[in-house]
């Protein structure tokens, strides 16, 4: 599996080779007492993907909230402008 900095995301998206995105709910964390909610983000083009991560750790970056993960998405060049999702048995 690929990981993505934000440096080699970016590049690649100008390079045309992220097309695609899903932003993806993390198991619960617990943190100061209580769980918390966090969403990681995978990137890709065709059957490669990857996760966005963090430059330092090299671990898939967390976001605290949909919002800071769609700002993620566009720093990196995707133009957002609706979530959705599609039933699957």
């Amino acid at each position: 599996m690929v990981k993505y900095t934000m440096n080699i995301a970016k590049r690649d998206f100008m390079m045309g080779y992220l097309k695609q995105y899903r932003i993806i709910k993390a198991p619960e964390l617990m943190l100061s007492g209580s769980w918390e909610k966090r969403w990681h983000i995978s990137l890709g083009y065709g059957e490669t993907h990857g996760y966005l991560v963090d430059s330092r750790t090299k671990e898939p970056r967390l976001f605290k909230t949909l919002d800071a993960a769609v700002k993620a998405l566009e720093d990196v060049g995707f133009n957002i402008i609706a979530l959705d999702s599609y039933l699957t048995n």
